[in-house]
């Protein structure tokens, strides 16, 4: 976009910055007051819902007739870890059906019969006004329409799921074997709505053509199977193109599922997909780089910690928006999650807002403490708890405080805390038997993740001596950064060359390349990839610097982004929308959070509307493909703050400056009563060059970065620095933020 820049005072900005620093990461951190830090971290209550619950829970793994490339872990890890959820949100046990291999107490192998018998179970049982999860993990496919199906699929391809039986194409009915059509999900969800139930579906599964990946991370699997693997012959496959072809002016259907629109007068349903139809749905070890971690489907996972954390009352589609948020903040912008329904906008699990304690039973061991939720409710080291005697106790029966030292994927070791000076901390024999945690703060992990280049003994074609050269000084500078005793030294955790990390480091055609993970190596074109010559060792040395200190400040802001959503506050409530302008000179509403393409030349509109109860801050920022941060509001003096009611709208040009990813980035701080507009518009940095070849350019260093607000925070709480420099907290801090980030791609 053609975007401005205005000059900045560092020292004023300072003296500003820091007086928001807690705002956007101790949410309402009140040891002294717990009531606020308890409002902005309410959770759904567990109350139990209508007696007309039902579940089935899917889950193949094992495919006795495909090859060894094909068989999977993680659907049997994910219907156990929603199976836990379900239960935990008021499921009756005994109406959760699983169909698994390999998971205790399912009730059958996920077969096509099984799979049949459990839909025509759950048409029999239900009623009006009964609500059904459906949940299915698993490989997906792709195979040509037949006569039945071919008024629905304008592209010329039926979706798929492979049930544990599934087998290869039958001429004779030229399908596939056993494998479950689309269209027969879709003809389950009518008659459920036919007799007035509500449906969630969620397909964790992909259909499209395996992705590319120069340097998959260790455990990496795509949900998929091709059309050859299938064997369906090349003449069917091309007889599908011809379709697709001649249907290419034809629009796809809005849903994935084939529902037919008369069908959902008595009920409703909402479906959430892994993955585009182009696309593929990933599983993986869970969460990257975390002990403890399993393998897992992507969306499942997310899935899962969103409905962990978020507060009560959200809808579908604020749920959907967490997971597209998740899924940028976690680095997984090649696959686009897909949401529909009839009824987004209704709450889940039609549970009603109400105050939801983020708080867990106390469990003793010696001197500490553990308790049944980590990682995956959003719980990392250094997470601040309030210990009261019983779930209902008042916030002015506080015993003490426990701070997270240990942290798992669902669970976490607590030690006594002091975090007031003068303030003793929790005795563990004071603390009676029924005691719970109740979260006060916790913040994300603010670090980056790097995979160094392979070791040669792992490549096929050894390095070239330049090559050598450079992966003995890279080794160099970061065993030096990891040893550094530097306040602004980068919190870099450098993990296995496969293991999954914000950057992947790649050594090839005599360049270092900077990759995001899971993405291909691009050497040549507009969307080529980050590099530095192999043979410049002065850029190497200063690899940190230059290149992953401003990658780090990017991906920092788009974990606090998924951190500080927007959803679910009445205090601080803002509203972004995105909208795009058609050849007819109109500007329309883009849903999808994530997935956009956009051309050179398109003009998009951003609209942010504050609907809470208290005055905003407002502040826009663009950050490009290469890392770069731009002002776009406020600008030019400005005022930046919003009235309850107040909105502001901001029109751009796509330009050709970069292609690639790029996001727009909103943040707003609730305001205190005589304190000037705040904005965070010095956050901006310049963006990183496509090649190294020569001298470094001069503003890539750190330069004014020294003194920018968010910046020291960044270093010093994800950098390893045990203090806030300019900010102790002795006192209530009466601000919240909240930050929503929007995404697109760029191409020529």
């Amino acid at each position: 976009m053609t975007l401005s820049r205005n000059r900045r005072s560092a020292l004023w900005l300072l003296f500003v910055g820091l007086l928001v620093i807690g705002s956007l990461i101790m949410l309402l951190w009140t040891p002294t007051s717990i009531k606020a830090s308890k409002d902005a971290s309410s959770e759904v209550p567990r109350t139990s819902p209508s007696p007309g619950f039902h579940a089935l829970l899917v889950g193949v793994s094992e495919y006795p007739t495909l090859s060894d490339r094909h068989q999977l872990i993680g659907p049997r890890n994910d219907v156990v870890l929603m199976r836990r959820l379900l239960e935990s949100r008021g499921f009756p046990p005994e109406r959760i059906t699983v169909l698994a291999d390999g998971v205790d107490e399912a009730h059958d192998l996920p077969t096509r019969v099984a799979i049949m018998r459990a839909f025509d179970a759950l048409i029999e049982q239900a009623e009006e006004g009964d609500f059904v999860y459906m949940h299915f993990s698993g490989h997906g496919a792709q195979q040509p329409v037949t006569e039945e199906t071919a008024a629905s699929e304008p592209d010329g391809l039926d979706e798929i799921f492979l049930p544990r039986d599934v087998g290869v194409w039958d001429s004779t009915i030229e399908q596939i074997e056993n494998a479950i059509i689309d269209d027969e999900i879709g003809a389950v969800l009518d008659a459920l709505m036919a007799k007035g139930a509500f449906v969630w579906a969620v397909f964790d599964n992909c259909h499209a053509a395996t992705m590319t990946r120069v340097f998959p991370e260790d455990g990496w699997r795509d949900r998929t199977v091709s059309m050859d693997d299938l064997g369906i012959p090349e003449e069917a496959q091309q007889h599908a193109e011809a379709l697709r072809f001649r249907g290419a002016d034809i629009p796809e259907p809005v849903a994935p599922l084939d529902i037919r629109s008369d069908a959902t007068a008595g009920g409703g349903y909402v479906a959430f997909f892994g993955a585009q139809s182009n696309e593929a749905a990933p599983e993986l070890r869970l969460p990257r780089g975390r002990p403890g971690r399993q393998l897992h489907g992507l969306l499942t996972y997310t899935l899962a910690s969103a409905l962990e954390t978020l507060p009560a009352g959200v809808s579908y589609r604020q749920l959907s928006e967490q997971i597209s948020r998740q899924y940028v903040a976690d680095n997984f912008f090649r696959t686009v999650p897909v949401f529909e329904g009839t009824l987004l906008d209704a709450p889940v699990f039609e549970q009603t807002a109400g105050e939801r304690v983020r708080q867990w039973p106390l469990t003793r061991i010696d001197d500490d403490y553990r308790i049944e939720a980590g990682l995956l409710h959003r719980i990392d080291e250094g997470a601040l708890f309030a210990v009261v005697p019983s779930a209902i106790a008042d916030d002015d029966s506080v015993i003490g405080y426990l701070r997270a030292r240990e942290v798992s994927v669902v669970g976490a070791q607590l030690e006594p805390y002091s975090p007031i000076k003068g303030r003793d901390a929790v005795i563990p024999d004071e603390i009676p038997r029924n005691a719970f945690a109740r979260l006060l703060v916790s913040q994300p992990r603010l670090s980056l993740q790097l995979a160094p280049p392979l070791p040669e003994d792992a490549l096929e074609i050894p390095y070239s001596d330049t090559e050598r050269a450079a992966l003995a000084l890279i080794s160099e500078v970061l065993a030096q950064d990891a040893v550094a005793d530097d306040e602004y030294r980068l919190a870099l955790e450098v993990v296995g060359p496969t293991e999954g990390a914000d950057v992947v480091l790649r050594l090839q055609d005599d360049r270092l390349w900077l990759l995001s993970p899971g993405a291909e190596l691009v050497a040549d074109g507009p969307n080529r990839s980050l590099s530095i010559h192999a043979d410049n060792h002065d850029a190497l040395n200063d690899l940190i610097d230059s290149h992953l200190r401003p990658i780090a400040k990017v991906h920092n802001l788009i974990r606090l982004s998924a951190q500080l959503g927007t959803a679910g506050s009445e205090e601080v409530a803002l509203e972004v929308r995105l909208l795009w302008r058609t050849d007819a000179d109109e500007y329309q509403p883009i849903i999808e959070r994530s997935g956009l393409i956009l051309v050179p030349g398109d003009m998009i509109r951003l609209k942010f509307e504050n609907r809470g109860r208290t005055s905003l801050d407002a502040t826009v920022l663009f950050i490009d493909s290469r890392y770069g941060i731009h002002p776009v509001y406020p600008i030019g003096g400005q005022l930046n703050r919003l009235m309850p009611g107040d909105r502001h709208s901001i029109k751009g040009t796509i330009t050709a400056d970069t292609t690639g990813i790029e996001r727009m980035l909103v943040i707003a701080v609730r305001t205190l009563d005589g304190m000037a507009p705040v904005d965070f518009t010095y956050l901006a940095q310049s963006s990183l060059p496509e090649t190294v070849r020569g001298e470094l350019v001069p503003d890539l260093t750190r330069g004014e970065v020294d003194v920018l607000a968010l910046e020291d925070l960044l270093t010093e709480v994800g950098f390893g620095i045990p203090r806030l420099r300019g900010f102790a907290p002795t006192r209530p801090v009466q601000r919240t933020a909240v930050m929503d980030m929007l995404q697109w791609e760029v191409v020529p």
